[in-house]
This record gives structure tokens, C-alpha cells and sequence, in this order.
């Protein structure tokens, strides 16, 4: 029997859980091989997802349409001051999808993604501070009672 080394993947960074809007959409260079339809969210071919973990290195986004391994997409992510007033982009770049998988009984996929091109020291602390001020919800464990 031929024994195979296991490779060990290790997160470069420590991840932040959070809950910020983020809209996704194909980055130009691979638009010919992502084609969204005009029948998601308003037709501008833009998805509304959710950013849920945040790194240094990267985000990890809880999307309803799937984008493959090694895809460019373009990431806005913005965050809503406390009175409600009008969204402010946090930050906008080019990432690239490092690991997509689905997950729950819905269409849901998480997509790891990283920066393409870093972003400046105070884009990342400005983001991670954000992150910070917007945990996460705790999900229902499988096989928990729904309220």
C-alpha cells in the first residue's frame, strides 16, 4: 500500500466573525467565463451577499449564487452607522475565490476568498474594526428548535 503525504492547510491569519453586506460581481477579466443572469436581485448582475469571517489575509462570504475556485471577483463591502442612515463603503477591491462549498439545505455556498492586490494597513484595520462592530448572529445548531 503507497502512503501519500496529507497536506496540511494552516490560515495564515486569525478571522474575524462578523455580519457586513457585501455585493459580488464578476471581475471583467472573467465576466466571459462567469456569466450572472439579469434575473439575480435587480438585473445588474450584481449579488447581495453576506462578508461572515474577516482576516488580514482575506473574507468569507455566504453567498446565494456560486463563483468557482480561482475566480476574480469584485467586493464591495459596506457598513450602516447606527441611526440607519445611507451605507458607507468600507472597502472595494479585487479577490480572489480560494475555496467555495456549499452548505445548508438552500442554495448557499461560503466562498474563502483573498486580496489580490493587498490592501494598505489602514484599509485592513479599518475593515477588521468594522468586522469587530458587527459580530456575527449565532446559527441554529443542526437539529435545533426554531422559534
Amino acid at each position: 500500500m503507497e502512503s501519500r503525504p496529507e497536506t496540511l492547510l494552516v490560515r495564515q491569519h486569525e478571522r474575524v466573525k462578523c455580519n457586513l453586506r457585501v455585493q459580488v460581481s464578476a471581475a471583467p477579466e472573467h465576466a466571459g467565463q462567469v456569466r450572472l443572469a439579469r434575473t439575480l436581485g435587480d438585473g445588474s448582475r450584481i449579488v447581495s451577499a453576506t462578508v461572515t469571517d474577516c482576516s488580514p489575509g482575506g473574507l468569507g462570504i455566504d453567498s446565494s449564487v456560486y463563483f468557482p475556485k480561482s475566480a476574480r471577483l469584485n467586493i464591495r463591502v459596506f457598513v450602516s452607522p447606527p441611526d440607519q442612515s445611507a451605507e458607507t463603503v468600507v472597502y472595494e477591491g479585487i479577490m480572489r475565490v480560494q475555496r467555495a462549498s456549499m452548505f445548508g439545505h438552500e442554495p448557499s455556498y461560503y466562498l474563502g476568498t483573498s486580496f489580490t492586490e493587498p490592501p494598505s494597513q489602514d484599509q485592513v484595520a479599518s475593515l477588521m474594526e468594522q468586522a469587530r462592530r458587527h459580530p456575527a448572529a449565532e446559527r441554529a445548531g443542526k437539529g435545533d428548535a426554531v422559534a
